[in-house]
C-alpha cells in the first residue's frame, strides 16, 4: 500500500485533511512521515498553501458477524471544536448572545467570562457566520476556518495583526505597512522597539492572538 501526498490549499488543517481520507485527524498528525512538518507548524491547526502532509493508505477493516443477518456500521466522527474570543477595546466582551451557522445547523450560547464562545463542527468546514446580539443590534461577521496561515510566515502575522484590529494589508511582503502595524502592536503592549518582527513579538502576538 502507498502513502497519499496530500499538498495543502487554502482552508485545509490536519482534521479536515484526516477525513477526508476516512483518518482520525491525531493518525495523520502523528504519522512519522510527517514528523518534520509537526515539527515546523507545532499547531495541527494551522498549515500553509503549500505544505505535503504525508496520509497513509487506509487499510480494509475486519468485523466478525453472524451470518443471514443485517448488520449496520457507522463510522464515528471525531469534531472539530472552533474557539473565537469576543474583545472590544482591549477588554472581553462578556456575557454576550451569540449564534453560529455552519454546516446547515445553528449553535447558541453566550460568551464566558473571558469573552470566549466555543462550539464543535465537522472537520472540513471552511467557513461560517457568527452574530452578536448586543443591544438591540445584531453583529453579524463571517468566519473563515482554517485560513490562518502560520506565524512564521509574514502573511500569518499580518493575519493576526488585522484580526486584532491594527490595519494590516496582507501584502506577504514585510513592507513600511506591515513594519508600521507592528510597532503600533508593541507600543500597545509596551514592548521594545524593533525593526521587523522580532522574537518577542511575535511571542506577544501569538499569546494575544491565541494561535
Amino acid at each position: 500500500m502507498a502513502d497519499i501526498q496530500h499538498r495543502v490549499q487554502k482552508g485545509d488543517c490536519i482534521a479536515s485533511i484526516a477525513d477526508k481520507y476516512g483518518h482520525f485527524w491525531g493518525k495523520v498528525w502523528q504519522y512519522g512521515p510527517n514528523a518534520q512538518l509537526k515539527n515546523l507548524r507545532k499547531n495541527p491547526n494551522v498549515l500553509m498553501d503549500g505544505d505535503v502532509v504525508v496520509v497513509p493508505e487506509k487499510a480494509p477493516g475486519e468485523k466478525d458477524a453472524a451470518t443471514d443477518q443485517l448488520h449496520t456500521y457507522r463510522r464515528k466522527g471525531v469534531p472539530s471544536k472552533v474557539r473565537l474570543r469576543m474583545m472590544a477595546h482591549d477588554k472581553p466582551r462578556r456575557d454576550i448572545d451569540w449564534t453560529f451557522d455552519v454546516d446547515g445547523k445553528t449553535h447558541r450560547g453566550k460568551t464566558d467570562g473571558d469573552g470566549y464562545l466555543s462550539l464543535p463542527v465537522p472537520p472540513g468546514v471552511q467557513r461560517g457566520v457568527l452574530k452578536l446580539y448586543v443591544d438591540n443590534l445584531v453583529e453579524e461577521h463571517t468566519i473563515n476556518l482554517g485560513y490562518l496561515n502560520p506565524i512564521t510566515e509574514v502573511t500569518g502575522i499580518q493575519q493576526r495583526l488585522r484580526n486584532l484590529g491594527i490595519e494590516c494589508p496582507e501584502s506577504g511582503a514585510m513592507d513600511e505597512d506591515t513594519k508600521n502595524a507592528l510597532n503600533e502592536f508593541r507600543a500597545k503592549y509596551e514592548l521594545e522597539p524593533a525593526d521587523g518582527p522580532d522574537q518577542a513579538t511575535i511571542d506577544k502576538l501569538k499569546e494575544v492572538h491565541g494561535a
